[in-house]
């Protein structure tokens, strides 16, 4: 850190921000991390629900003060519950208010809104008067492809009125506004890059929010553990995570190449709103013997579940990056996943079988093709999983987001 920077006071606003809980409340955690890292003297404002692990947590990593709060009532609204967006945007007016009030006491060299990192609503610290700002990484600029529409059923035309939202958000004016104070707007894919105001390209530094710690241990070879080849699926079961994509795979890899179809086996991970229609999806199919549903995981459980799979499978169709995808990677496990969205930020050919569909139909078969590649070519899959660890820690690992940040910030300041 340069001496312009070093032990500077910031605000960090993280709505979610918590060392033991996944998705956005572990960013937020990372990033309050990151910043200790860079040695700055962090304020961070958050909810009352984190506090306690947050204490913990930052035990000696550094100068860290906070400010939890929530609105009367609303302290124990999960991150998961249908009011939470509207909450948020609440919080987020109360956490303004809030910021100003401890500003006479503290001169902040810069606020920066993490969490929730959604290109639709940045918050309101970049109204902090002689505070100057940084947003993100932000993303949520992605929209379905118009070909997974069959996932959605019924429920398609709300996909195409958020993606007409996003489309209209370079002119939406908190948009604008927040982009125009900001410093630096740290973007996570291209997708959410094209949502924001042209005239400030400048400003923009292409970052995914999220990173791995990857440990460059011993690799395994495809099927060594087991006698079937273990595909792992992670994520919520709901339409956009696209798992049906995967179970009518498995239908075709069995039509057409039953040796390969009885040499595999799938663990799906997760719950979700789809949990019982998916379930009885794979009984129909008569995937029951191959399809394994084991829930919700804890995070000590999933590493286990990493190790011990050959390959993972990763059928989101609207993500801004996949933290499930890094930790793959960084576990050694060859990738399957749609060359899009943050998928295209993070892997390439030399880790990933990467697909490009043009419709649903397409999309299975490509699916299937790369389950049997895995599958019959295990010497490829193994090679391809020791180079998915390597490039997760060359590209992907909180250092390398650390020495990017760094970089922003020093041709900010």
């Amino acid at each position: 850190m340069s001496t312009v920077l070093a032990r500077s006071d910031v605000l960090l606003s993280a709505f979610a921000c918590d060392p033991n809980m996944g998705s956005e409340p572990y960013v937020g955690w990372k990033w309050l991390k990151l910043l200790l890292a860079c040695d700055l003297h962090v304020t961070v404002i958050t909810r009352r629900q984190h506090l306690a692990a947050l204490e913990q947590a930052c035990a000696g990593l550094g100068t860290v003060r906070f400010i939890a709060f929530d609105l009367p009532g609303m302290s124990k609204l999960d991150h998961r519950a249908r009011l939470i967006k509207l909450y948020y945007i609440a919080w987020q007016l109360a956490a303004f208010f809030v910021a100003l009030r401890r500003r006479v006491g503290i001169r902040w060299k810069f606020a920066m809104h993490v969490t929730y990192n959604v290109v639709d609503f940045p918050g309101f610290m970049w109204l902090l008067p002689r505070t100057r700002f940084v947003w993100g990484p932000v993303g949520g600029g992605q929209c379905p492809p118009r070909w997974s529409r069959v996932l959605y059923g019924a429920s398609w035309w709300k996909q195409r009125v958020r993606c007409a939202i996003k489309q209209s958000l370079r002119w939406n004016p908190i948009v604008y506004l927040a982009t125009r104070k900001a410093d630096a707007v740290f973007v996570a894919n291209a997708e959410t890059e094209a949502r924001l105001p042209a005239a400030f390209a400048g400003k923009y530094v292409r970052m995914l929010e999220t990173a791995i710690d990857v440990e460059l241990d011993q690799d395994h070879a495809i099927g060594e553990r087991q006698a079937k080849v273990t595909f792992l699926w992670v994520g919520q079961l709901e339409p956009r995570k696209g798992l049906p994509l995967l179970l009518d795979a498995l239908v075709a890899v069995r039509t057409r190449q039953l040796a390969a179809f009885d040499q595999m086996k799938v663990l799906v991970v997760g719950d979700g709103p789809d949990k019982h229609s998916l379930n009885q999806r794979a009984y129909s199919l008569g995937l029951s013997d191959r399809v394994t549903f084991l829930g919700k995981l804890r995070f000590d459980q999933m590493r286990q579940c990493y190790g011990s799979a050959d390959a993972f499978v990763f059928t989101s169709v609207q993500d801004t990056s996949g933290n499930v995808v890094l930790e793959a990677i960084a576990s050694g496990l060859p990738t399957i996943a749609f060359n899009h969205q943050g998928v295209a930020e993070m892997l390439d050919s030399g880790c990933a079988y990467l697909l490009s569909p043009t419709s649903y139909e397409t999309a299975v078969e490509q699916l299937a093709d790369s389950l049997v590649r895995v599958t019959t070519e295990p010497k490829e899959a193994s090679a391809m999983g020791i180079q998915a660890k390597w490039h997760a820690a060359k590209r992907h690992s909180w250092e390398s987001r650390r020495a990017t940040f760094l970089e922003a910030l020093h041709a900010i300041f």
